[in-house]
């Protein structure tokens, strides 16, 4: 397990550098439009723009990869993704803010599939649930360490933007300079809308909404709080740390109980939590914080047990199918959800935004608890093992342990090599996928390979 964690360690590494700018730059955009005085609606606007693109960035990069590679195409969408960071601190215009971050979401899901193939490629089976577990502990800490850097920053916001876009760039350096062979195509897992008009989905489109409001408005509701950017970063790093503090246990809680009956409670613990600040809590810096923590505790683990969830009610053979429905679904929310919360807070105090986040809270417990209810009694306790999935792109889907082994096939494994990835006992250098001959001159290779190590 060691050894395949090792060998994915330039992945990982251009993962975290990807995460720690990209979560500066999801705390500081909100602030400069803040600075700007835009409204909270053109605010929301420019957050559901980058979730648009991310979505459509998931449809549209597989093709891309199958063209030109994997190392190319993470060089292309980091440059991409730097470029139209460092374009939003010139040109703050709502309609260049609009297209610049969708175009910026195509780019940041691009490069998360485009990392999450290779890892599901580099991964035997036996290890995949060890190295989703790394990585989506990877995201979760990149996110956390980038609000920490910004409580510690005294530089004007444009400054910490260009910050933002500087790590975004050294992002390419690891996944430039390794060695390891890129996989020769990506997993498209399959998507039929029509059954995302299922009801099973609507947590996952709640969990959205809740998740699209906070990245696109916590930061205007801290503002408007008169708090200063550091207690700003300090709220953001709160609610991260509060969802890396208890979804695991979480998840172990919903392997014994159900995941429905979990999510009904996180529901109803998240509607008392908001109804009891905004009601009894006076605004402060350590209140806020707490709020933060508890908010995180609550809103963050939503979306790995909403992907719990439907692979119980999948078959043995379509979980990641069933799983990018989820993804969409939740998609769906945090693209809606920015628009409908800034348009009910524009003119009005962040109490509206509060009572935004206790109805949401409100619909996700009863929606759950109905489901539960609706469930045999059987069926509602069975579960498999939890597994922490990051919110990324639906190519992590084919990570999971809980995904058919023909996951493998699916991301460009020949049968030999999806045979030695199911086997431990073959060597790493022996299941290595040759790249295709697009790409043979973006990594050297070793005339006689040893155990591959991965480092750069």
């Amino acid at each position: 397990m060691l050894r395949s964690v090792w060998a994915i360690g330039s992945l990982l590494l251009s993962a975290g550098l990807l995460l720690f700018g990209h979560g500066m730059h999801l705390t500081v955009l909100p602030l400069i439009a803040e600075d700007l005085h835009w409204s909270a609606v053109s605010n929301a606007l420019t957050t559901s723009a980058y979730f648009l693109g991310f979505a459509a960035g998931c449809l549209v990069v597989p093709r891309w990869l199958l063209a030109i590679g994997h190392i190319r195409v993470f060089g292309v969408l980091v440059a991409l993704a730097t470029a139209a960071l460092l374009c939003l601190s010139l040109l703050p215009w709502l309609g260049a803010w609009l297209s610049l971050r969708f175009v910026y979401g195509v780019a940041i899901s691009g490069i998360y599939l485009t990392v999450e193939s290779w890892l599901n490629a580099e991964t035997q089976r036996d290890y995949r649930g060890a190295v989703l577990s790394v990585y989506a502990f990877v995201t979760l800490l990149a996110m956390f360490g980038a609000q920490l850097l910004l409580q510690r920053l005294e530089l004007d916001r444009l400054w910490m933007l260009v910050t933002a876009a500087v790590f975004l760039s050294l992002a390419a350096l690891p996944i430039g300079l390794t060695r390891r062979q890129a996989p020769r195509m990506v997993a498209s897992p399959h998507l039929r809308l029509s059954t995302l008009l299922n009801p099973a989905n609507l947590p996952a489109f709640v969990s959205g909404v809740l998740a699209g409001t906070f990245w696109a408005l916590a930061p205007v509701f801290t503002t408007r709080l008169g708090l200063d950017g550091a207690d700003t970063a300090r709220f953001m790093a709160a609610a991260v740390g509060g969802g890396m503090l208890v979804v695991y246990p979480l998840g172990w809680l919903s392997d014994r109980i159900g995941r429905a009956a979990v999510l009904s409670l996180l529901g109803f613990l998240g509607l008392v939590g908001t109804l009891a600040y905004l009601l009894f809590v006076t605004a402060g810096e350590v209140q806020v914080a707490l709020f933060g923590l508890g908010f995180g505790a609550v809103m963050m683990p939503l979306y790995a047990l909403c992907v719990a969830f439907a692979n119980d009610r999948a078959g043995d053979d379509d979980f990641v199918e069933t799983g990018s429905v989820v993804i969409m679904a939740n998609a769906l929310g945090m693209v809606s959800g920015p628009i409908a919360a800034g348009w009910l807070l524009t003119g009005r105090s962040t109490d509206a935004l509060l009572w935004f986040w206790a109805g949401a809270f409100a619909v996700l417990g009863a929606v759950a608890a109905a489901i539960r209810a609706a469930m045999p009694r059987h069926e509602a306790a069975d579960t498999a093992a939890f597994e922490l999935v990051p919110r990324t792109a639906p190519e992590v889907l084919v990570i999971d342990p809980r995904a058919p082994e023909e996951g493998l096939v699916e991301a460009g494994l020949d049968d030999a090599a999806a045979e030695a990835a199911g086997d431990p006992g073959r060597s790493e250098s022996e299941s290595t996928v040759a790249e295709p001959a697009g790409e043979a001159d973006d990594a050297p290779r070793p005339v006689s390979p040893g155990p591959a190590t991965g480092t750069s």
